[in-house]
């Protein structure tokens, strides 16, 4: 499972980094031992994120996220 744990801003009004009190289930990924998350790519269209892993019996994996459950 992948959680939202905080929201970045660049408003010069406000904290960079704010943390979310009430985490909830953003992501349910089911047989994926997801090792890194990173930015959308270009390549894949509304594409919100990126996962991969490098799992020693399934080899190195990466996947595009789209829009989150509980967004």
């Amino acid at each position: 499972m992948i959680y939202r744990l905080a929201k970045l801003s660049n408003s010069e009004q406000s904290l960079p980094l704010t943390v979310i009190a009430n985490k909830k289930v953003s992501y349910i990924v089911d047989g994926f031992k997801v090792e890194s998350i990173a930015s959308p790519v270009d390549a894949v269209p509304n594409s919100y994120m990126s996962i991969g892993t490098e799992d020693e019996n399934y080899k190195s994996m990466w996947r595009a996220l789209f829009a989150p459950v509980n967004d």
